[in-house]
């Protein structure tokens, strides 16, 4: 499996042609992205047709960030307006532009063992998890997430605590990404403010130099390519992305987060962080999740 990587350079490699020690020592141990295919070859695409039967009936979470389109990031009060809606009902937004419009996505439905939608890829995810060497969730009561959009939306650039696979079942993605050295150079709100700390303040498609001069190092880094129908994107821990929906009415994806390599909790003040709040026992761990919000709301 073993391949020259050059800078700036995200490979694709088939899951056929991976070796579990050889996949850590070139990826997981490094923090380096890969795009795997071959994986989900013979899955039935996830339209909202195929999504419908077993998500009908239900309410589930969205983010409309319609109103943050044009507000300078550094002003934005909330990530984005968040409220429960019916899948049939967020599928009528999709169909009737509603979504598009308003920038509407459904966004992190949990996806248990017990849905028959998890268990109709579950082999898959099982088959690429042991291929790889990805033994251990970050949330350990968590299969996957879901996630479905309308084409046009930009997911703001953030970055994730645990290593990640983005797995694309419906539609392409347009992915920009930013090496892990350069987190701190995209300007990431700081903990306690308006915003949550994983959230970029750089609005990369056009990036105020004056207010944010470290940024310039960091633009001239970035990694941009197209994540394909069927394709997983492993995207390591403290990695700035953003994702934007470009093809199709909708796509539709799932993703997984998982625990990172012990020594890659320490390439930063925040990974450290992130790490010391994993592994504080749940009762201490909730307190301190509620004092972080509550300060947060009054500082809003």
């Amino acid at each position: 499996m073993s391949k020259v990587v050059q800078k700036g350079e995200i490979t694709r490699v088939n899951i056929k042609d991976i070796e579990p020690k050889a996949f850590f020592r070139q990826y997981r141990k490094t923090g380096y992205p890969v795009i795997i295919t071959g994986a989900f070859d013979g899955v039935s695409e996830w339209s909202v047709e195929h999504l419908a039967p077993w998500l009908q009936g239900n309410e589930y979470m969205v983010r409309e960030f319609g109103g943050n389109r044009n507000i300078a990031k550094h002003s934005w009060t909330a990530y984005s307006q968040l409220y429960a809606m019916k899948f049939e009902d967020y599928v009528g937004a999709l169909n009737s532009g509603e979504a598009s419009l308003n920038d509407i996505y459904m966004s992190q439905v949990v996806l248990d063992k017990e849905n028959g939608l998890f268990d109709s890829i579950s082999a898959n995810i099982k088959h690429f998890s042991n291929t790889c060497g990805f033994t251990k969730r970050m949330w350990q009561n968590i299969n996957c997430h879901l996630w479905l959009g309308p084409i046009g939306h930009i997911e703001p650039l953030h970055s994730d605590e645990g290593d990640s696979t983005l797995c694309q079942l419906y539609g392409s993605k347009k992915v920009t990404l930013f090496p892990s050295r350069y987190h701190n150079n995209l300007y990431p709100f700081p903990f306690f403010s308006q915003i949550e700390p994983w959230v970029c303040r750089v609005d990369i498609n056009e990036p105020d130099f004056a207010k944010y001069p470290h940024a310039v190092e960091a633009m001239a880094e970035k990694v941009e390519f197209i994540l394909n129908e069927k394709e997983i994107l492993f995207i390591p821990a403290q990695w700035c992305h953003q994702i934007s929906i470009i093809d199709k009415a909708y796509a539709c994806s799932v993703s997984i987060m998982w625990d990172i390599p012990f020594a890659r909790n320490f390439i930063s003040r925040r990974t450290l962080v992130w790490y010391l709040l994993r592994i504080t026992s749940g009762r201490f761990k909730n307190w301190i999740y509620d004092g972080y919000y509550r300060i947060a709301e009054l500082l809003k």
